[in-house]
């Protein structure tokens, strides 16, 4: 599987990274990120930025999803939402947390 590693904390963004333009200029921008605790990266609410093959504009989180892939490894899907229109403000967010204990 083919990655870029960015900073030190060697978080591997995986190259299926998806944009898709919505209602009123608003544009959707989702991503996958490989690492060892990546659960505190990109909380809801919060900036994107430097993200490789990111769209123009600004983005915010409304959507994230953890994984782990193998012990100590995770991934996190992440959905953004923005994009160059002026005045554009996600104005709410929210998530869902489900764990599971599989035999």
């Amino acid at each position: 599987m083919a990655a870029t590693i960015i900073g030190g904390n060697s978080i591997a963004f995986e190259p299926d990274i998806i944009s898709e333009n919505g209602r009123d200029g608003i544009t959707r921008f989702q991503f996958r990120i490989n690492g060892r605790n990546v659960s505190g990266e990109y909380p809801i609410d919060g900036v994107v930025a430097n993200v490789p093959g990111q769209p123009s504009g600004s983005f915010r989180v409304v959507n994230r999803s953890l994984e782990n892939i193998v012990e100590g490894l995770q991934r996190l899907s992440v959905s953004a939402e923005g994009g160059t229109a002026n005045g554009l403000y996600i104005s709410e967010a929210g998530y869902q947390y489900n764990e599971s204990q599989e035999p």
